[in-house]
């Protein structure tokens, strides 16, 4: 959704496993790109699950970029 709402900008590579799907490359890269996503492990992004409401609202909390958010795996998890 966001990376429609972006015009579909073009971004390459990412670091998980399990998104290989044509039709999920280019989203899913662009995501990473712009630091709106980490996937749910350092390899995996789990496109079969669903998002929960959390997730999303990071999603749209990063995409906005406002305060900067700094992504990172040393980061203590959110909880709740």
């Amino acid at each position: 959704m966001l990376h429609r709402l972006e015009g579909e900008s073009a971004a390459t590579g990412h670091p998980f496993v399990d998104v290989f799907r044509p039709w999920q490359e280019g989203p899913v890269s662009w995501m990473v790109a712009e630091n709106i996503t980490t996937g749910t492990s350092p390899t995996t992004f789990s496109p079969k699950d669903a998002v929960t409401r959390g997730q999303l609202s990071n999603f749209f909390y990063r995409y906005k970029g406002e305060p900067a958010v700094t992504v990172s795996w040393a980061s203590p998890p959110c909880t709740g």
